[in-house]
C-alpha cells in the first residue's frame, strides 16, 4: 500500500501503521468548521501526565485544572494526506464510521458534531468536536478514545481496532 499511518504532534510518537497516511488530528488543524466555545481541552495533556496509551484504553488518567464555569471544547479525530497512488478502498475505510473519536465524560459517552472536510494538503479531515457552553465545576473524568477501521491497520473492514486513550481527572476550581 501507498501510505503510512502515524501520530501527528509535536514528535511522531507511537507505532506506524502499513495502510495509510492518516494521522491524529493537531490541536489546531486548519479549515475545522463546526462552531466552537471558550478554549480547547486537548486530550493531548495526557502525553505529559503520562495518562496516555496505546494499548489500554483505561489508563489511569492524569491530573490538571481548568477554570470553573468557563465554557470549553474538545475537538479530536483524524486527518488523510493524500500519498498517490491510494487505493479506493483506503478512503472507504478511512470514512466508515468505525474511523472515529470517543469522548466520555465520568463514564457517559459525550454527543459531539461531526467536522468533516476535504482541504488544503489534506484528502480529507474527520474530527468530533464536543462543546461544554456552561463549562463545568468540580473533579471529572475524561476519556478520549481513538478507533481505525481494521481495513486500515491490515485487519478486517468494519471493525473498530483501538489506537490511543489519554485520559484526565479534570478538576474545575
Amino acid at each position: 500500500m501507498a501510505i503510512t499511518l502515524v501520530l501527528f504532534a509535536v514528535a511522531t510518537i507511537g507505532p506506524a501503521f502499513a495502510d495509510s497516511s492518516i494521522t491524529r488530528d493537531t490541536n489546531s488543524t486548519p479549515g475545522a468548521s463546526v462552531p466552537t466555545t471558550g478554549t480547547q481541552i486537548s486530550m493531548y495533556r495526557g502525553f505529559r501526565l503520562g495518562s496516555c496509551s496505546f494499548n489500554d484504553p483505561n489508563i489511569a488518567p492524569g491530573p490538571t485544572t481548568f477554570a470553573a464555569n468557563s465554557p470549553f471544547f474538545v475537538r479530536h479525530g483524524w486527518v488523510g494526506s493524500i500519498n498517490p497512488p491510494v487505493q479506493n478502498q483506503t478512503y472507504a475505510a478511512f470514512e466508515r464510521p468505525t474511523t472515529t473519536f470517543y469522548l466520555y465524560v465520568d463514564g457517559v459517552l459525550q454527543k459531539s458534531l461531526p467536522d468533516f472536510y476535504n482541504g488544503g494538503s489534506f484528502t480529507h479531515v474527520k474530527l468530533f468536536v464536543t462543546n461544554f457552553e456552561n463549562g463545568m465545576t468540580g473533579t471529572h473524568t475524561f476519556q478520549g478514545w481513538w478507533f481505525i477501521d481494521g481495513y486500515l491497520v491490515g485487519g478486517s473492514p468494519n471493525t473498530e481496532v483501538f489506537q490511543l486513550a489519554c485520559n484526565l481527572q479534570i478538576t474545575s476550581q
